[in-house]
């Protein structure tokens, strides 16, 4: 697993949380981290969803490819 670098306005880390099993993180905008509607609109209601904001703040990470040399 490799960390996650957020592009252009998405200088938040947002982690959201869906019942025990579900639990996806990844990068935000201002805007989603800021309004609670915006969460909303996305099916997660604001004490679901939580940012911080600085680099790698929730340890992002997501899965990726490796190449193995035989």
């Amino acid at each position: 697993m490799k960390t996650l670098n957020c592009e252009g306005n998405e200088s938040y880390c947002i982690k959201a949380t869906k019942g025990k099993n579900v639990t996806l993180k990844g990068c935000a905008s201002k805007l989603i981290c800021s309004d609670q509607s915006a969460a909303r609109v996305n099916q997660f209601s604001p004490e679901q969803i939580s940012c911080c904001h600085g680099d790698y703040c929730n340890s992002t990470s997501r899965a990726s490819t490796n190449l193995l040399l035989l």
